[in-house]
Parts: structure tokens; sequence; C-alpha cells
């Protein structure tokens, strides 16, 4: 991940991983998020985001659709959530 490629972040780049990685577990339905896979999630998310950055990923909605793509969970695909173009369009607006 990261440590293989060598990847710096600053200070503002981790900030935006973090607000990302929030959103991103904020838009998981409720059944993703119970205690007994909350933190498998939250791994597989940050993988997710960290894998996007370490490639050079900085735009917010891409990381964010990133963070979800293939999420597994106790050996169950779980589907990512769909966002509308609406709703990009709103949290892009909200990042601006």
């Amino acid at each position: 991940m990261l440590r293989d490629k060598g990847v710096v972040l600053n200070p503002e780049e981790l900030s935006l991983l973090g607000a990302v990685f929030d959103r991103a577990m904020a838009s998981l339905p409720s059944a993703m998020r119970t205690r007994a896979n909350r933190s498998e999630i939250a791994k597989n998310i940050a993988k997710n985001i960290l894998a996007s950055a370490a490639a050079g990923e900085r735009d917010p909605i891409e990381l964010e659709l990133a963070a979800t793509m293939n999420l597994t969970v106790s050996a169950r695909t779980v589907s990512p959530p769909t966002f509308s173009a609406r709703t990009v369009a709103y949290r892009y607006a909200q990042l601006a």
C-alpha cells in the first residue's frame, strides 16, 4: 500500500482523506455499520482510500467512490452505495 510506494502526504491531504473516510462511513446503510462489522468495514474503506491516494487521486468525490468499491463483510460481498448525479453535485458543492 502506501509503504510500498513511498508516498508522503502533507497535512492538508491527510485532512482530506480523513474527511473522505468520515463521509464514506456515514454514507453506508445502517446494516453495514453494525457493531459486528464496523471495524472490518472501516479497515476496508481506509485501505481503499489509501490505495487511491497512493495512485495519486486527490479528488474527494473519486476518493469517496473508491472508498466504497468492493466492500466485503464476513465473506459475502456487499454492494457499495450508489450516488445519483444530484448527490454527487451536492457533495462536490459542499467541498468547494
